[in-house]
Formats: structure tokens, C-alpha cells, sequence
């Protein structure tokens, strides 16, 4: 699964914000059930919003070759697993698609496909 880890940015960091600032950082863990994945909590979805724009966010089924590809991408990052993608979140206003991996969404902005990824 990913998550997010916080750590410090230092003062010669490219990342560092302020003094004191902890910024997010991807970390991914794999999951202790290798049964059917954990569905997307609606609660959730309700609150998250683009990291881009903070525009709304929409569910959407991704393509077939496309869910193969993020698989592969995301495989190295679970410990006798596969991965499990077959959802992403759209944003209409920025054109994004946040994956949604082992049912955790994917909020990066380095990370989203551009929504012509989903007319493949």
C-alpha cells in the first residue's frame, strides 16, 4: 500500500519550506492480507480534493493496459505481492488522474496521468 512518511527538510534541502517544516513523502507498505483488497473508505473520497487546483475529484475505471502498466510501476514497492489498480480519481478542471493503488489513492502530483490516459 502507499502511504505517506513525514521527515525533516534540511536547510540545504531543494525541498525545505521554513524552519521546522516536516514535508510528506511517499512510503509504501505492503499489506498483511493477500486476500480481496480494502474498498476506497467513501468518507475519504469525500474530502480529498486535487493537490493541484483543490479542484473535485470523481472515481473512474481505468483501462485495461493502463491498470497492466501501473501495476508494473507500483510492484517494486510491495513485499510478495501484487499491487491491485483498477480505479483512478479524475479531476476535470487540472485533467489529472490520481491512481488509486491497493485501494490507497496515489495524491502526487509527479504521480497522476494526464486524463487522456484514459481514452486508451
Amino acid at each position: 500500500m502507499v502511504g505517506f512518511g513525514a521527515r525533516d527538510a534540511g536547510p540545504n534541502s531543494s525541498k525545505a519550506a521554513g524552519p521546522g517544516v516536516r514535508l510528506a513523502e511517499p512510503c509504501y507498505l505492503a499489506s498483511a492480507s493477500s486476500h480481496a483488497p480494502m474498498t476506497l473508505d467513501p468518507e475519504l473520497l469525500a474530502i480529498l480534493v486535487c493537490p493541484k487546483c483543490r479542484g473535485a475529484l470523481e472515481r473512474v475505471d481505468l483501462p485495461e493496459p493502463l491498470r497492466r502498466t501501473l501495476v508494473d510501476r507500483y510492484r517494486e514497492h510491495f513485499r510478495d505481492q501484487t499491487p491491485v489498480v483498477e480505479h483512478g480519481l479524475l479531476c476535470r478542471e487540472s485533467q489529472l488522474v490520481f491512481p488509486i493503488v491497493s485501494d490507497i489513492p496515489v495524491m502526487l502530483e509527479d504521480e497522476a496521468l494526464p486524463a487522456s490516459a484514459l481514452a486508451r
